[in-house]
């Protein structure tokens, strides 16, 4: 093979990267949306390109050997580089996003509209699956109500303030009256979350002040995007974060129930492979999640 600069190519250099990551062709491949083949082959050609092997493999996957270790940080800097210039960018790269359903509502559209530059993979899943997908490197980022532990690598910002509240469409409302007591909360019947494991649907946890056994229960629901539209149609009530909540309170289907206790607040965090997330994109994703949550304060002044 010739030794001319002409015969290397970045996009065999980020599979590299990626597949360094990893520490699996095959985990590799999902990420770059290409076939384990397509990743061997390009590891290939840079091996023959650079003269050195670049990986082992071991019983769990690859293990870069201490050439590639020594390479890699010249690596990701010849990336980076080449991902600043003009001629870069017009290609979308794939970013993967996992949140719960109550966070997904309130920011993936926000998202997926602003981040122009990358096709979003939106993932809704419990703050559990979220964690466990980060750890098997399937994922990007994350969105959690908490500052949960993630993998080494992995580097979490606080965004915000959040608040979760009672929520009724307007004729429970009336019905309730101002301030209800908890009594006369805990006589209505709630949309309870529910998820699927294991081949049966078990009751799931929303936050809510009261417990789930201590609640009437009305209708079930898996997802919040579908808890709020039930509850804007039934006189039930539903609880979960604002963000959530917005569009139907905005269009007044819904109303917040203002019964003593009920309204908490939780803090949104934003959760980034770091080793993976170009920064300008992880800096612009901060920027617009920010700036969701302010527009929700702003419509409650």
């Amino acid at each position: 093979m010739s030794d001319g600069i002409d015969d290397l190519r970045i996009a065999d250099v980020a599979t590299f990267l990626a597949a360094y990551r990893a520490a699996s062709i095959t985990i590799a491949a999902r990420q770059l949306s290409v076939t384990p083949s397509q990743v061997s082959k390009a590891i290939a050609r840079l091996e023959g390109f650079l003269k050195v092997r670049l990986f082992a493999r071991n019983g769990r996957g690859i293990a870069p050997t201490d050439q590639a270790k020594a390479m890699r940080l010249d690596m990701e800097e010849l990336v980076r580089r080449a991902q600043e210039l003009p001629g870069m960018r017009r290609g979308a790269s794939r970013l993967a996003l996992a949140a719960p359903s109550y966070l997904a509502m309130g920011f993936f559209g926000h998202l997926a509209a602003k981040l122009s530059e990358v096709r979003l993979q939106a993932i809704e899943a419990g703050p559990a699956t979220v964690r466990a997908y980060a750890e098997e490197s399937v994922i990007d980022m994350a969105l959690t109500l908490s500052k949960d532990k993630f993998p080494s690598g992995w580097a979490s910002t606080r965004i915000g303030d959040m608040h979760t509240a009672l929520y009724g469409c307007p004729a429970l409302a009336e019905q309730l009256g101002a301030e209800p007591s908890m009594e006369t909360v805990k006589a209505t019947p709630f949309v309870i979350p529910i998820y699927h494991s294991g081949g049966v649907f078990i009751a799931g946890d929303d936050n809510c002040p009261i417990p789930r056994s201590e609640r009437m229960h009305g209708h079930d629901a898996a997802t919040i995007a579908v808890a709020v539209e039930i509850a804007a149609a039934c006189n039930q009530l539903v609880y979960g974060p604002e963000v959530a909540v917005r569009r139907l309170v905005m269009g007044g289907r819904l109303v917040e129930i203002k019964a003593d206790g009920f309204r908490k607040r939780v803090e949104l965090y934003l959760h980034v492979n770091a080793e993976q997330v170009l920064a300008r994109i992880q800096r612009d994703t901060v920027k617009i999640l920010t700036d969701v949550l302010a527009e929700g304060d702003s419509l409650k002044q």
